[in-house]
């Protein structure tokens, strides 16, 4: 029942950086209207990784979160991987699809002020 993005990043991707800053106060200001972020990250997309892998990957994106303070939820890449590459098709980062109450798929371009636009027409 909520307006919600998927945001697809990762720590190494610069644009995914500025992005996440850019929903800062795109979240503080609409959050309590009923918007989610959730952050889906993709640390490494060149196949299935090891169980070792996932686990330093979350250490990694954990110490990044925490520094940036970033309030929202993360999946983690495991979680998420196949739907992401598989049935979404996520294939640039970032990638910002915005959902909405129903479930279904209001934008797969929602960065920036295209995301501004959006939140102010979806959430008033």
């Amino acid at each position: 029942g909520k307006v919600v993005v998927l945001d697809f990043w990762a720590t190494w991707c610069g644009p995914c950086i500025a992005e996440m800053r850019h929903l800062d106060p795109l979240y503080a200001k609409y959050q309590p209207k009923g918007f989610e972020v959730i952050g889906m990250i993709m640390e490494k997309t060149s196949g299935r990784l090891t169980a070792e892998q996932y686990a330093e990957d979350i250490q990694k994106v954990k110490a990044f979160i925490a520094k940036a303070g970033h309030k929202w939820v993360q999946a983690t890449q495991e979680s998420i991987e196949r739907v992401a590459l598989d049935v979404i098709h996520v294939n640039s980062y970032p990638t910002c699809i915005l959902l909405g109450p129903d479930g279904r798929v209001i934008s797969r371009e929602a960065r920036g002020t295209v995301l501004e636009e959006l939140l102010a027409k979806h959430l008033p």
